[in-house]
């Protein structure tokens, strides 16, 4: 009599085992389990399993070396530690409990090996046709948030719709708080909202209104309906988590929520959480993009995106990023002359102005050929080396003026940095009628045959 191990390996035959040696596993084969478990990882497991094996429970020691090997990601002797579990059922010496399908469908996920959970799972609905307990809400919950950790988001929700009209199975608190993270990184507050309404018969946790504020935040459109759950969650009694603070932190600077970037200072101050470089860029960036419409309240408004400066500092090393993101919020606010004195602030902060600085700045001063070149100067004079963008745009000022001295010192640049020029602006520099630009121009087209034509 031989055994039929499937499930495994897309379903089909996986092993064939004699009847007779599965039911002496207990005592010939236990030297090639204690081999599979070898290593730091499963030392401890293995030593609580020899307890099971010594009270003759072969089933519950395996059970316990299963779970321990998929907690460590380890799909290969996860897989072989449950076929043995699996040929000790067939012979009657145990059976396998909703936990172990939960390690193996989740340790697959994890491991990206999707077609192995779908595999499994499929295997176990044909087998609830007899009995629907075979498929455990725990074994979906697994594989749910194996795929949304692994950024399978779309699938996950296939498997979600999946479980609710093929398997038949009610989703838990865990699988609807698992559907609303995954809506937050699909960026889909309208489902979230969907998911969340049913959840809340079942009684909505912290974690999954956290994930329903991260979702709502995602999009502007649902951005207030975000702040107005986050303060009924705040109301809950609910801790204050990193994830909520820096998705609600996005959704203040992509609308310019002033007031609702200040009461999510306060409330970190209060519960001591300290914002990360993301967040505080995104506080700034709230402060700056409020600035460039309310006229009345620049001042203070940019008054506020300096506190946040300032705590950084106060906490340790002021990030560049806070810097460049105040540098954008003074130039859309119409400051470009207080933008290119922050500039000059970069050292006070322990970080001298850097390539990105003179980049946000010298866009805005495009249109002031003056003052452009004065930065641009001082650009020259310190240690930034310009970019290929940065180049091109000074050169298209230069042209702007017909400043050929300008135009060549520029071009010298871009020789140098073997950086690409454009035929538009090769006509344009001819057109300047100067021998010494003309001279280098017909250097550079010989020696950088690539001229790059405009799209």
């Amino acid at each position: 009599m031989r055994l039929q191990l499937v499930g495994f390996g897309g379903g089909g035959l996986v092993s064939e085992v004699p009847c007779h040696s599965v039911r002496l596993f207990s005592t010939l084969d236990l030297t090639v389990v204690q081999r599979l478990c070898k290593g730091p990882s499963l030392q401890e497991a293995w030593q609580a399993a020899e307890g099971f094996f010594s009270a003759n429970a072969p089933g519950d020691a395996l059970e316990l070396l299963v779970g321990a090997s998929a907690v460590e990601g380890d799909l290969s002797r996860t897989r072989r530690l449950c076929l043995r579990l699996l040929a000790l059922e067939e012979a009657g010496e145990a059976k396998v409990n909703p936990s172990v399908w939960r390690a193996l469908v989740g340790v697959h996920a994890r491991s990206g090996d999707v077609d192995g959970a779908f595999s499994i799972l499929g295997h176990l609905e044909k087998l609830s046709v007899e009995d629907a307990a075979l498929i455990p809400c725990e074994v979906f919950e697994a594989l749910l948030h194996g795929l949304v950790e692994g950024g399978r988001v779309r699938t996950a929700f296939e498997v979600f719709q999946r479980m609710r009209t093929q398997s038949l199975v009610e989703p838990s608190v865990h699988i609807y708080t698992t559907m609303l993270r995954a809506c937050g990184a699909a960026r889909n507050p309208g489902r979230a909202q969907t998911l969340f309404q049913d959840l809340e018969s079942l009684g909505a946790t912290p974690a999954a209104r956290a994930a329903y504020v991260v979702a709502l935040a995602s999009r502007p459109h649902s951005a207030w309906m975000a702040f107005k759950s986050f303060q009924e969650s705040m109301k809950c009694g609910d801790p204050l988590r990193p994830d909520v603070c820096n998705a609600l932190g996005e959704a203040c600077a992509q609308g310019g929520f002033a007031e609702e970037a200040k009461r999510l200072i306060r409330r970190m101050h209060m519960a001591s959480v300290r914002p990360d470089t993301a967040l505080q860029c995104s506080l700034i960036g709230a402060f700056g993009k409020a600035a460039e419409t309310d006229e009345a309240e620049r001042t203070r408004l940019l008054t506020h995106a300096w506190h946040v400066i300032r705590d950084a500092k106060v906490n340790g090393a002021v990030h560049p990023r806070l810097l460049h993101v105040l540098l954008k919020g003074y130039c859309s606010s119409g400051l470009a002359a207080h933008a290119v004195k922050l500039l000059g602030l970069f050292p006070k902060f322990g970080c001298p102005p850097d390539a990105e600085g003179y980049h946000i700045v010298l866009e805005v001063l495009t249109d002031s050929p003056a003052s452009f070149r004065s930065l641009w100067k001082e650009l020259h004079a310190s240690s930034v080396k310009p970019s290929p963008p940065m180049l091109e745009r000074a050169l298209r000022v230069a042209l702007a003026v017909r400043d050929a001295g300008w135009a060549h010192s520029v071009l010298q640049d871009m020789y140098a940095l073997r950086a690409p020029l454009s035929r538009e602006l090769a006509e344009r520099l001819r057109a300047l009628q100067n021998r010494d630009l003309r001279q280098l121009l017909d250097t550079f087209e010989k020696l950088l045959p690539w001229i790059e034509d405009e799209a």
